[in-house]
């Protein structure tokens, strides 16, 4: 008995000692200006910048013992990041220990543990695995009840996670039972989130899209996405999710003028990187694709030209004007900056995606690169952001031509920076081309 109250004492010291540690102090402060770099990164758009600092930080806490709060923080965390991300797998077995030090520090009916199950559960419906989702949620709603007797701001999510695992097996009568008693539950909580709401409205019409209501479905995406503008949440992946699924609605009504409006928005949403989810991303892109594919099969023109206009300082070029037949000759431009053209502009540029270095050689194309280019440089001179490919020292000339309204003489000096005079000149040509619609 005497050994045991002597290891207890010795533990307690140890502990006393580790906390009183100007060492673990300095950890700590490193800890916390981790996590809140990571949070910054976040709002920011830089999802992998916030991967690296949580990274950095569940490194930092792994020191700090199980049952801290900081280690549970930074396995949650980094497991929700990756979750955001699309790497499900590599989430999954951060959800999993997120669970169990919740559950070991604060009990099986926590707030923490409740939160582990239900994204655990949508980590599930991603994998396609419904049995082991709907495992999940209900598990978390069966827990939350026994938290929360009344009803609280997390109840609703809780409801439409397991309402969107019904609607992905294809009961959809139950989904939309879920779907409306979430918009019950949030409209009667003291917080009514109309970000929240409008997912939730999003859904709903979802059901509707997926029994074929297209009038339905239409009304609830559309109040959907007035509810986000309306809070303020336009530049965010749920309003770029949200605008290509009412575009999509609004292909098969027949409104094609409006469905690729909202094609575009929301493809420029994704250029903006609201989302680190490449699904996301693609599933819109690949359904404006398909859209366009079937205009250009109708009018028998090049889908790739009609989707793509870009503006040029007050004047809006339409590239659907260019002839093939008078293309603008291949432009001797940098196989790297050719890369990351092709993956910025999916869409417009996916005819050389293939094999870019090659089709960049045939005149048909280059109207597209060019136009890709000027496209990407006149955005990052709006946003005053350097592109990657431009060194500062021509980057801080190019600003200058433009601010001097010397707007050609900017992109093509942006071009061939350091090739002289007569290749500038022949791109300024060739811009000047696009600009006139030759």
């Amino acid at each position: 008995m005497k050994s045991n109250k002597l290891a207890i004492s010795l533990s307690i010291l140890g502990i006393l000692v580790f906390y009183s540690n100007p060492a673990f102090a300095d950890s700590k402060d490193d800890w916390y200006e981790l996590s809140t770099k990571a949070i910054k990164a976040g709002q920011d758009k830089k999802f992998d910048e916030k991967e690296a600092y949580l990274r950095q930080a569940l490194s930092l806490a792994e020191s700090f013992g199980e049952d801290n709060e900081m280690l549970i923080s930074s396995v949650r965390d980094l497991g929700f990041c990756l979750y955001d991300k699309g790497s499900y797998d590599t989430a999954e077995p951060l959800l999993i220990r997120a669970l169990s030090l919740c559950e070991k520090k604060y009990g099986v009916n926590s707030s923490g543990s409740v939160a582990c199950l239900n994204m655990l559960s949508r980590l599930k419906r991603h994998q396609e695995k419904q049995t082991e989702a709907a495992k999940y949620a209900t598990e978390a709603i069966k827990r939350y009840d026994k938290i929360f007797p009344i009803s609280c701001p997390d109840e609703p999510t809780l409801y439409h996670n397991l309402g969107r695992i019904y609607a992905k097996t294809g009961q959809l009568d139950e989904a939309e039972k879920l779907y409306r008693k979430a918009i019950d539950l949030q409209l009667n909580t003291m917080k009514q989130d109309l970000e929240t709401l409008s997912t939730f409205y999003h859904n709903l019409g979802m059901i509707f899209a997926e029994r074929n209501d297209l009038e339905k479905a239409e009304i609830y995406t559309t109040v959907s996405l007035k509810m986000r503008q309306a809070a303020g949440f336009e530049q965010t992946k749920g309003t770029a999710v949200n605008m290509s699924n009412l575009a999509t609605i609004k292909a098969f009504e027949g409104d094609v003028k409006s469905s690729q409006a909202l094609y575009k928005s929301a493809i420029d949403l994704f250029n903006q990187g609201v989302s680190s989810d490449p699904k996301a991303v693609a599933t819109c892109l690949t359904s404006y694709s398909s859209l366009m594919q079937a205009i250009a099969k109708v009018e028998n023109d090049s889908a790739t030209k009609k989707a793509f206009s870009v503006k040029h300082g007050t004047v809006e070029t339409d590239f659907s004007k260019l002839k093939e037949e008078k293309g603008i000759p291949p432009l001797n431009i940098k196989p790297s900056v050719l890369k990351f053209l092709v993956a910025s502009y999916p869409v417009q540029l996916k005819e050389i995606a293939d094999s870019p270095i090659e089709k960049a050689g045939q005149s048909k194309n280059s109207p597209l690169i060019v136009a890709a280019y000027m496209d990407h440089v006149i955005k990052c001179i709006e946003a005053n952001k350097r592109p990657e490919f431009i060194e500062s020292e021509h980057w801080n000339k190019v600003l200058d031509l433009w601010k001097k309204d010397k707007r050609t003489e900017a992109l093509a000096f942006s071009f061939h920076p350091e090739r002289g005079d007569s290749q500038i000149q022949g791109v300024m040509k060739e811009i000047n081309n696009i600009k006139q619609g030759q």
